[in-house]
């Protein structure tokens, strides 16, 4: 959800529900926003980027097993300083989980002296309220209340969606049909079962 003026050099707003969403592909959603690249004035060398706000952290998710494989490393600069640690490890020592997405951006912004302050237009809350909703309009908090409202569809990796596509869930109910006394099978839970249907295990 965006807001602002029709201007294109006009800094503008974007809202986003991190819950059941991956951290890698909401942080490649975010970094041509806060860049500008998705305005017509794009220029590299200029901070015209906007401001995103990012609430529910702490229901973001890694694909696969990257929460507990993933590594972050770096080095104290003295011998032997090698240190790294996994994202529950971050998690659970700092209780940050919005240093995640954090990470994330920063690492896939560009290495110069704008990318400070490009950080500086992500504002990232582990709860659903945030101080700036007096940057939307009436009609957006309300579209705001509705989508932290709604109930988000469980998050399936890769593996588990290609398998749900290739065997959707059905459930089949024998019933007798009055008319010639046959068994038949209905699939999936009928809305208005047929009179006199009677319910019997699968053969």
């Amino acid at each position: 959800m965006s807001c602002g003026k029709s201007r294109m050099n006009h800094v503008m707003w974007h809202f986003i529900d991190a819950r059941e969403q991956v951290v890698g592909r909401m942080a490649t959603r975010i970094i041509p926003l806060i860049m500008g690249k998705h305005k017509p004035t794009f220029s590299p060398h200029l901070d015209n980027g906007d401001n995103v706000v990012v609430v529910n952290a702490e229901d973001m998710r890694f694909s696969g097993r990257k929460f507990d494989q993933k590594l972050y490393r770096w080095h104290t600069g003295y011998p032997g300083g090698f240190r790294s640690m996994t994202p529950r490890d971050l998690v659970e020592r700092k209780g940050r989980p919005e240093e995640l997405l954090e990470r994330a951006v920063n690492g896939m912004l560009p290495k110069n002296r704008l990318r400070k302050q490009r950080m500086q237009r992500l504002r990232i809350y582990q709860g659903a309220d945030f101080p700036e909703l007096s940057h939307f309009t009436e009609e957006q908090q309300e579209q705001i209340a509705e989508m932290l409202a709604r109930t988000p569809e469980p998050y399936m990796d890769g593996a588990a969606r290609r398998k749900a596509a290739k065997s959707p869930p059905t459930l089949n109910f024998y019933y007798v049909d009055e008319s010639d006394g046959e068994e038949k099978i209905l699939d999936g839970v009928p809305l208005e079962p047929p009179a006199g249907w009677e319910p019997k295990p699968p053969k």
